[in-house]
């Protein structure tokens, strides 16, 4: 993203003013000259961009990927009784 924004400010921002400037009847003679600059600028400018958001689509992807194979941590448990009993039901035994 970093390189999208380096080609653009130097590069192609320039430019662009420059074409802003130009009157639609009578355009200047060098304008074949300007979009020859322009043109691989622009194309890096794009690839920058494009590169950019198929990595942070990877970058998504694989931690939702991560997320699904992460193993979960093993906690100690105390053992459970085998026979689970309310509290209500267990009633003093009479002796004798």
């Amino acid at each position: 993203m970093a390189l999208f924004w380096l080609l653009s400010f130097p590069g192609t921002v320039p430019i662009e003013f420059k074409v802003n400037d130009w009157q639609v009847d009578a355009s200047p003679a060098d304008r074949k000259a300007v979009a020859r600059r322009w043109s691989p600028i622009d194309v890096l400018r794009s690839a920058a961009a494009t590169a950019a958001f198929l990595f942070a689509v990877l970058a998504v992807a694989q931690g939702a990927a991560a997320d699904r194979l992460r193993v979960p941590t093993l906690r100690r448990r105390h053992p459970q009784p085998l026979i689970r009993r309310p509290h209500s039901s267990l009633q003093p035994i009479a002796c004798g």
